[in-house]
């Protein structure tokens, strides 16, 4: 763990894109999460909820590397 020494555990990105396919679902969109909070995401079916989750896990969204993602 020393290599994340000083290294924040928030995470706050700025224009992501997440896309489905040929789809976009979030277009320069802003993701802030603050460690030791928890989040949920809500919204109608079909509206790219856990494609952005899996976008998260599989790290094509830009998350730290000193961040660990479950």
């Amino acid at each position: 763990m020393s290599s994340a020494k000083g290294k924040s555990k928030d995470i706050h990105l700025a224009n992501i894109d997440v896309t489905f396919g040929s789809l976009r679902i979030l277009s320069n969109a802003a993701l802030t999460l603050a460690h030791g909070r928890r989040y949920g995401v809500i919204g109608r079916n079909g509206i790219g909820k856990s494609t952005l989750l899996r976008n998260m896990a599989l790290r094509e969204v830009p998350i730290p590397s000193h961040i660990s993602v479950l």
